[in-house]
């Protein structure tokens, strides 16, 4: 199997740039709040557990 396209290598050899730690800890930190605002009930979307969603956008 080939994989192709990966961001930020031109296939020449080159190594894939890193996810820098800030970049993980903001993105953990977005994460734990949504957790956060949706175990409190305060989902602006009228979620609730067991629905089925379509994630179009963003980190995941």
């Amino acid at each position: 199997m080939q994989v192709t396209g990966i961001i930020g290598s031109g296939g020449g050899g080159e190594k894939p740039t890193p996810v820098s730690q800030n970049q993980i800890r903001k993105s953990l930190e977005k994460e734990e709040e949504a957790k956060k605002l949706f175990e409190e009930n305060k989902n602006l979307l009228n979620l609730k557990v067991g629905d089925l969603v379509l994630i179009t956008d963003g980190n995941w």
